[in-house]
Formats: structure tokens, C-alpha cells, sequence
């Protein structure tokens, strides 16, 4: 994920409840807590789309990403911000 001015993070997540919208979802970004900007609605696969923006100062290198919503969490990946 590159960092920068306008920088998102886009995750791609079933199980966010139809009633979910981006007032609803936090994005975890190691130890930041990012409000959605956007969630779609369910793609051909069952998917929603959700981004976030990266703030600026967010340090690079590698960390972990995370999605809640409706009080249930995912499951931690790594990615490395750029």
C-alpha cells in the first residue's frame, strides 16, 4: 500500500452486515484506528468493498491490517505500507 497525500487502503470482505455502512467500520492499521470513507454493496463474489484513508505520517514498513464492524473483528493479515 503506498502512502501519501489522498493515500487508501481498499479491502475487499464478506461478512459486514447489510446494515453495515462506513459510519459502522474501523479499519485497523497497526495500532490506528481509520474510519471508513466507503463501503460498497456486495459484489458478484458476495464482497464489500471498504476504504480507508492512510493518514500521511503513517511510518512505512510492514504491519498489520485488520476490519470491525457490528462489534466482530477479522482476521489480522500483514501488508507493508510503501
Amino acid at each position: 500500500v503506498h502512502t501519501g497525500l489522498h493515500s487508501c487502503i481498499s479491502l475487499w470482505v464478506r461478512g459486514i452486515p447489510d446494515q453495515c455502512d462506513a459510519r459502522d467500520v474501523i479499519v485497523r492499521l497497526g495500532d490506528l484506528a481509520l474510519s471508513a470513507v466507503f463501503v460498497s454493496g456486495l459484489d458478484p463474489e458476495g464482497r464489500k468493498q471498504v476504504n480507508a484513508l492512510v493518514p500521511m505520517e503513517t511510518p512505512k514498513g510492514k504491519t498489520n491490517v485488520m476490519l470491525e464492524c457490528s462489534g466482530r473483528s477479522s482476521a489480522a493479515f500483514e501488508i507493508e505500507l510503501l
